[in-house]
């Protein structure tokens, strides 16, 4: 059975339409069922913008059977995609999960079954990215293991997703109960889950996803990551919730077909290596100041 696709929605049609869009080209979109979780407006402002959305996703064709839930409330992006997330796992026991401005490969659909099938019966693998940050491929194994949460474009089972928790605070004293310092806890990405989980403690910031990394770090558990990128992030217009402006993240490549098995045979010890330097220079002050200033550049420019 392929599994359940969550597409979570709420303001921005344009990026909307194109992730659907691409979406729908995929081999397996007419064998799948998409569910989409509409959000309610934050504020009377946004009510325009919410209903052009819904009036497009009724539209909405090409896919198996198109499931529409629309919230009449605002429950922000955290509480919409754990509580989708949480409701189709249970039914169908898998899920794979987008949000509105996430690309996609025309393989994408293809690689998250095959994963999905694959490491069903593996405890120890509990999730699986669609995403990679742009490091030099050649050599790599297809896919290998990397103990950090990346939510463009994911999938998990119900057996792993069963143990999230949302509760920051709960989390953080877990991980010094264990003994797992920052420097492991942040997975090379410079000090950006440290930086998050600590904005959710203090009610600066309310998101899922550190909390999701958080649980599979204290579970010792594993992400599946492809050595090249099947989605493209464009979610950094400014509008998104919680994307600053910038850059657009990834790339569609539809020749793109790796085998999802290589990680369970292949060392993924040279794509660690690659990704980590990739990461030092990525998020080091001069990084950083870059990938602001190109953000600002294309925003100008887009303008």
């Amino acid at each position: 059975m392929l599994a359940p696709i969550c597409l979570f929605v709420y303001s921005r049609v344009e990026e909307t339409k194109k992730t659907i869009d691409l979406l729908s080209k995929n081999a397996l979109a007419s064998e799948s069922d998409l569910h989409i979780f509409s959000d309610g407006a934050k504020y009377d402002g946004a009510l325009l913008k919410v209903n052009e959305v819904r009036d497009y996703i009724k539209t909405v064709s090409g896919f198996k059977s198109v499931t529409i839930n629309e919230s009449e409330v605002n429950r922000g992006l955290a509480a919409s995609i754990t509580q989708g997330v949480t409701q189709i796992t249970k039914k169908y026991g898998k899920a794979i999960v987008l949000e509105d401005d996430i690309l996609t490969s025309k393989g994408f659909l293809s690689y998250m079954n095959k994963a999905l099938d694959f490491y069903q019966d593996d405890d120890s693998v509990m999730q699986i990215s669609s995403f990679m940050f742009p490091i030099e491929s050649e050599g790599l194994p297809d896919t290998f293991f990397h103990q950090a949460n990346n939510c463009w474009g994911w999938a998990t089972w119900e057996r792993a997703w069963r143990h999230y928790n949302h509760d920051a605070e709960w989390l953080l004293k877990q991980l010094e109960n264990k003994g797992i310092s920052w420097d492991t806890f942040n997975a090379m990405q410079g000090k950006e889950y440290q930086k998050q989980l600590l904005k959710n403690i203090s009610g600066d910031l309310n998101t899922w996803a550190v909390k999701w990394h958080a649980m599979i770090k204290l579970k010792d558990g594993k992400v599946l990551h492809p050595k090249s990128s099947y989605v493209a992030n464009i979610g950094f217009s400014g509008d998104g919730e919680n994307c600053p402006k910038g850059l657009v993240e990834g790339r569609i490549d539809d020749s793109l077909d790796l085998d999802v098995v290589a990680a369970s045979k292949l060392s993924g010890e040279e794509a660690l290596r690659r990704l980590g330097n990739y990461c030092k220079k990525r998020y080091s002050f001069w990084g950083k100041c870059k990938r602001r200033l190109q953000g600002y550049w294309v925003s100008y420019v887009r303008s």
